[in-house]
Formats: structure tokens, sequence, C-alpha cells
């Protein structure tokens, strides 16, 4: 089982299918979601805030990696 399975079956499904009973359920899931991946960001963002300028180089090989998935992958700018 994949990670992202895990966190699937916790916060349960988040696609919307037009029965409003089910979806209001389904928009706090997504909220969930959501929280979880600001989160996860903010978290991974402060690896590189609180390691800047390191010259050891397993630190600076994880800063470079954070640094390239947020801008190029997530679109976010330093």
């Amino acid at each position: 089982m994949e990670l992202i399975d895990v966190v699937d079956k916790l916060v349960g499904r988040i696609e919307p299918i037009g029965d409003t009973s089910v979806d209001e359920e389904r928009f706090e899931n997504l909220k969930a979601y959501c929280e979880l991946i600001n989160e996860m960001v903010k978290r991974v963002d402060d690896v590189v805030c609180n390691n800047l300028g390191s010259c050891l180089a397993s630190v600076k090989r994880s800063n470079d990696y954070i640094s390239d998935f947020l801008t190029n992958t997530l679109g976010i700018e330093e």
C-alpha cells in the first residue's frame, strides 16, 4: 500500500458527485486534505529556512531538492 492510499483511507473520498448529501461530507474531506497538504508544504519549507546557507553536503542536498520541488513541481517562487 502506498502512502497516498493510507491518506485517502484516513481522510475519505474528496471527489464531488453532484449529490448534496454525499458532497457535503466530501467537501469536509477535501478541506482536511488541503489542510494536510498545506501543513506538509510548510514543514518542508521549514527544513530549507532552518538550514539556509549550510555548507554540509547532506543538508545542502536536501535544501536543493526541496527548493527544486517547490519551484519546479509546485510552482512556488522563493
